[in-house]
């Protein structure tokens, strides 16, 4: 009886608790809940919706291109070949449907009442859809409906995969082979035997499948001749080459850095209750048994707190290489042989303890012991995700992954899948160590180096900054031994840990290609000391420490020490703050918001080698240095939280109200959303935008940091149609001749991202050219603006007929702005027997346009592979984008930030609007900081804590909003105060 009348007060709770919710008071943390004028969704704002007309939301931003859909013929002239614009050549039920403006719910709903089938989102306001009937028919019928267009051979084609096509339309003679392995994306609801029949009949060899609810996914090999091919098969959406998975340590336990040690103290934070995975090269012997495994890996009383080890490759799980117990040692090591008491919870500054000494470790095992590669890895990263999560663990590191220059692949999408479909589940990415200082060397490292699946949405991407051990392990400069990336000063006399603020210099940079900030947080990357494998050589390290422990280096290791961080705010939430199961999207905020902003960075705060750009959120450091204390409460810092899991929809808005106390200290706010899963073909791309203000006291309106919006992708091509005299440059500071290209932008400011230019030589080999940007002299090239030395090119692909060797080369640049005609142009770096560019051969003009043969010694050799006619010319292609930069809100971004150094004292409020919820509702995290508090006269009366967490207990986590109409319809007609009533009702049961 007693139990039947707990679920009946239980039943009607949940009947009546629709009023609309407040802050609730625990401890120095708060839980803020919507306050009483919050409607979700409220009254529609038809003023927040952008026009489609406008310059961003008109356009389809597709990987590393940009068209307005409306005008896609103009676009489609860039396209010199044929087969990959597809259209009638092509029978496809495939198109991209482009809405008016930000999606609303209902067009979607009558679209797929007649039939259509969603797939990806693309920016802006447009899916990759499935049309049973005419397209044209169904955009007269709807007039929500802005543009559709085909979903073209061209647009499935990576940035890579179509270099190699068009390298392929060199190689003649022998019938191609397959020679490298890609892989192929197919639309989820296929016939998965129908569309392997399809490839094979192409030419490849299907090496792996792989099926889920998002996607099918095939791992073949091709010879790049077979792309054109494959491309056309309509079931087919996207192409990429395979990834090359590698471990990103560049070939501790962060007191004083991280202020881990403080922490611990202080709130008794160890990461007990926590299960942590982590997937690398082994751990130790392979072995779960405590008299058998490293001793750091013990849980203080005997026993072994490695609760599984997956062998995914099959060879025993322990670790010949080295890395992977390094890395475990720094997410969860407890330091027992260096005199650490775990019984005891003491762990001393001296110890090598990891940042969550008393944490459970799930470790999957992917290296192969004979070729120590990471051969374990599975194509769909959902299945790496999925068995660790069985497993119990809810935070996940990743020291490994593939080079991608910002780029948004396949494996990042599935990183994003998984993020959508548990949102409690963490899962950290080091950045990749492909930070250089060569494109220009100018002692600043270059952009667009952050490595794949880092650049996914939802996970927490680590960089490396420096440690402060200036006098252990590896302490040589970055420039020692000649090393060519970093050649320059600052640079090239910096040591690798004497400066906290400062950046390593392998550390690799964003931005994402959709231009997002990526990494997202830093931490110490350089001398790590931690857990050594006893079956790792020397030579596996930057240097050994003793036995127990060895040195390394790089965004491997910066990874695991914030992944302990991550299990240590994950236990608080929960043993303080009774967070059953937090998102990830609370845990990534409260990271975020006690990160520790670097700039200007450890080479000054001015000049051309400034560290940083700007202050934090950018490119380099993304949020900062990772700081649990400063992410905890602490003297007079309180945090106020938000966890919603119901979220909200398009055109809602949430608020809540806080009161700043005084303004001793900085307030900041975080707002972070697990997005749904982006697209590979549009570089990812924000699915569900939401917007973040604050309202201060004098009704002055602030938004986010360095807010950021897309930039419309101009490709421009070498066919100087505006030049009346060939572009030939008779001295560019050396004694070789050279050639250049004038480009126009179509719009203006274009800011330069990526040059990509062709080679062609007699041999293989690796081929160093200098490129240079010039100014534009009425028609003519004039002063030099950028010069980039010695560009590597590896030439490798062979026309058999010829004989003669191609290769691509991309050189990216983040930097210079155009107002208007600007040229690039190559040169050799040094005297070499084979002649590159021009010098003998005169150009060819076609009307007013010069093409350019490579003059070889041995063979006159024609190259095309980007003009738009059937010329030939320079192979000179020039990427760039409008400015990113913006005010306001920001509209690309997961993350949004707003920090006030020395804010107003009195009553705010915080909204969360949802500008375009094209899969919603979307649920969202804030964390608030500073010396705040909830509002002191809130109306109605607060809702007592012990509600909360009974309600949670009994039905799982019912939110506060779910009957709000109903409940305010209660309120109105019966004249109940609900309040007091749920009081009553819980009176008997405390």
């Amino acid at each position: 009886m007693k139990n039947s009348r707990a679920f009946f007060r239980c039943a009607l709770i949940i009947a009546i608790l629709s009023f609309p919710s407040i802050l609730v008071q625990s401890g120095e943390m708060f839980i803020l809940q919507p306050n009483s004028s919050a409607q979700n969704p409220p009254t529609l704002e038809f003023s927040a919706i952008k026009s489609a007309d406008s310059v961003d939301s008109r356009y389809l931003f597709l990987s590393k291109k940009t068209l307005d859909p409306v005008d896609e013929e103009q676009f489609l002239k860039t396209i010199s070949r044929e087969s990959l614009k597809g259209g009638k050549a092509i029978s496809s039920p495939y198109f991209v449907l482009q809405f008016t403006g930000p999606i609303q719910e209902e067009w979607k709903t009558a679209l797929k009442n007649g039939g259509v089938i969603f797939y990806d989102y693309i920016p802006s306001f447009a899916f990759i859809v499935k049309i049973p009937g005419d397209a044209k028919s169904l955009k007269d019928a709807h007039p929500f409906i802005r543009a559709i267009i085909p979903w073209r051979p061209y647009y499935k084609l990576s940035f890579d995969s179509l270099n190699d096509v068009n390298l392929s339309s060199f190689i003649k003679g022998a019938a191609p082979k397959p020679s490298k392995e890609y892989i192929l994306l197919c639309f989820r609801d296929v016939d998965i035997d129908a569309v392997r029949k399809k490839i094979e009949s192409a030419g490849a060899i299907i090496n792996n499948t792989t099926q889920s609810e998002w996607k099918i996914k095939f791992r073949i090999a091709a010879s790049p001749s077979m792309l054109e091919g494959i491309s056309q098969i309509p079931e087919v959406y996207w192409i990429e080459p395979a990834p090359q998975w590698k471990m990103f340590n560049e070939r501790a336990r962060g007191a004083g850095v991280c202020d881990v040690d403080t922490a611990s103290q202080t709130y008794g934070l160890y990461g007990a209750g926590q299960i942590v995975a982590v997937t690398d090269s082994g751990v130790d012997k392979g072995s779960t048994d405590p008299n058998v495994h490293h001793a750091d890996f013990k849980n203080g009383a005997g026993g072994s707190r490695i609760a599984q080890i997956f062998d995914l490759v099959g060879d025993g799980g322990n670790d010949k290489h080295g890395h992977g117990t390094h890395v475990a040692g720094s997410v969860c090591g407890n330091g027992l042989k260096s005199g650490s008491n775990p019984a005891a919870h003491n762990y001393p500054a001296a110890c090598h303890s990891g940042s969550a000494p008393e944490a459970t470790l799930v470790f999957q095992a992917v290296g192969n012991n004979s070729t120590l590669g990471l051969s374990g890895i599975p194509d769909d990263l959902n299945i790496l995700f999925k068995q660790t999560r069985d497993a119990g663990a809810r935070v996940h590191n990743n020291s490994w992954g593939g080079a991608a220059k910002g780029s948004y692949l396949g494996n990042c999408q599935d990183v994003d899948e998984f993020c959508w479909n548990n949102k409690d589940y963490t899962i950290l990415y080091a950045a990749g160590n492909e930070g250089v200082d060569m494109i220009p060397v100018l002692g600043m490292i270059d952009d667009f180096s952050l490595g794949a699946p880092a650049s996914s949405k939802n996970c927490i991407t680590v960089g490396a900054s420096e440690n402060n051990r200036p006098d252990s392990g590896v302490t040589s400069n970055y420039g020692a031994g000649g090393d060519p990336r970093w050649a320059n000063e600052p640079i090239k006399s910096d040591t690798k840990s004497n400066n906290v603020n400062g950046m390593a210099a392998f550390s690799s940079r964003g931005p994402c290609w959709d231009g997002r900030y990526k990494p997202d947080i830093c931490a110490p990357g350089t001398n790590i000391l931690s857990t050594r494998s006893t079956e790792a050589p020397d030579s596996s390290f930057w240097a050994a420490f003793n036995a127990d422990y060895a040195f390394m280096g790089g965004t491997s290791m910066a990874s695991p020490l914030t992944c302990g961080m991550c299990a240590l705010l994950r236990e608080y939430l929960v043993r303080y703050r009774g967070i059953a199961s937090p998102s990830s999207a609370l845990v990534k905020a409260l990271l975020l918001n006690g990160a520790v902003d670097m700039a200007p960075g450890q080479y000054g705060a001015t000049g051309d080698t400034k560290e940083q750009p700007t202050a934090a959120p950018n490119d380099i450091q993304g949020w900062g240095r990772a700081s649990v204390q400063k992410s905890l409460p602490g003297g007079t810092r309180n945090i106020l939280l938000v966890d919603n899991p119901t979220g909200i929809a398009a055109n809602g808005e949430i608020k809540y109200k806080f009161e700043v106390k005084n303004n001793d200290i900085p307030l900041r706010a975080k707002l972070v959303w697990t997005d749904f899963p982006g697209s590979p073909a549009a570089d990812g791309g924000l699915v569900n935008d939401l917007n973040l203000s604050i309202i201060q006291p004098d009704n002055n309106v602030l938004t986010p940091l360095n807010p950021r919006r897309p930039g419309i992708v101009q490709h421009l091509i070498n066919t100087p149609s505006d030049s009346t005299t060939p572009p030939v440059i008779p001295n560019l500071g050396m004694v070789h001749e050279g050639m250049g290209v004038r480009f126009v932008p179509a719009q203006t400011p274009m800011i330069l991202k990526m040059v990509n230019f062709a080679l062609v030589a007699a041999y293989p080999g690796e081929y160093y050219v200098d490129l240079f940007i010039l100014a534009d002299n009425q028609g003519m090239p004039g002063d030099i603006i950028w010069k980039v030395t010695y560009v590597k090119t590896v030439i490798q692909a062979q026309d058999p007929t010829t004989k003669a060797y191609f290769g691509i080369c991309s050189v990216p640049f983040n930097i210079l702005s155009f107002n208007g005609p600007f040229h690039v142009a190559l040169q050799w770096s040094y005297d070499i027997n084979t002649r590159l560019i021009g010098g003998t051969k005169p150009p060819i003009k076609t009307g007013n346009d010069f093409h350019y043969y490579f003059d070889l010694d041995y063979y006159n050799f024609v190259w095309h592979p980007w003009a738009s006619d059937a010329a030939a010319d320079l192979g000179i292609e020039v990427i760039g984008t409008g400015p990113t930069q913006t005010t306001g809100n920001d509209s690309v971004n997961n993350v949004e930030g707003i920090e006030l150094a020395a804010p107003q004292t009195g009553l705010y409020t915080i909204s969360v609007k949802g500008n375009n919820i094209a899969q919603g509702p979307q649920p969202f995290a804030v964390v608030i900081s500073g010396n705040v508090a909830p509002e002191t006269t809130p109306t109605p009366t607060p809702i007592p804590i012990t509600l909360v967490q009974y309600k949670d207990y009994l039905t799982g986590k019912i939110s506060f909003t779910e009957q709000q109409k109903a409940s305010a319809d209660l309120n109105k007609d019966k004249k109940i105060d609900i309040a007091d009533l749920i009081k009553r009702i819980l009176a008997p049961l405390k």
